[in-house]
């Protein structure tokens, strides 16, 4: 009989204790912060490839038409480091260009987290922010390199070299 009143008082577990179930909850939280960070950063990097990627675009698409249309083109920019469009030189308007037809003509937003922090003429000569980048027929024009910068202090180059249609992507260290 004394077995039997010990089985009814014993109590039977069965789960996980609170403990338990906050250790798990922590581990999981310190793995999603880690995850959450690490995928941050990677944004922030890819979103500057990108610009990178459609400036260097842009530049060629300026050098290509000023060859095969024999007219003077540009890349201006529009805002503080935001945005650019290609536009084409035409007498008749009051500062000598018109936006291009399409999707070049209209303004391009660099992402939030991207900016243009200088530009430097082959000849070295740094400017913080041009109005605009001119690109003339036979190749005449612009050379010289366009730094992007990320938020994280990622930093890009767009190489333009003089008198070819080359334009090249450098990463560059922070």
């Amino acid at each position: 009989m004394s077995d039997h009143r010990r089985h009814n008082y014993r109590i039977e577990r069965s789960g996980f204790t609170l403990v338990e179930l906050l250790i798990v909850l922590v581990m999981i939280a310190v793995l999603s912060c880690t995850l959450a960070a690490n995928l941050a950063g990677r944004q922030d990097r890819q979103a500057l490839h990108i610009a990178g990627k459609d400036l260097a675009a842009a530049v060629r698409y300026c050098r290509r038409q000023a060859d095969l249309r024999q007219v003077a083109h540009r890349l201006a920019f529009g805002g503080p480091s935001s945005s650019y469009r290609v536009e084409i030189s035409t007498p008749g308007s009051p500062d000598g260009f018109i936006p291009a037809a399409g999707q070049a003509g209209r303004y391009h937003r660099l992402p939030q987290t991207v900016c243009i922090r200088s530009v430097v003429a082959e000849g070295g000569e740094q400017s913080p922010m041009p109005e605009a980048l001119l690109f003339a027929p036979a190749g005449e024009g612009f050379s010289g390199t366009v730094q992007l910068v990320g938020r994280n202090g990622d930093a890009l180059a767009v190489e333009v070299a003089d008198g070819a249609t080359q334009v090249r992507i450098v990463e560059k260290q922070p």
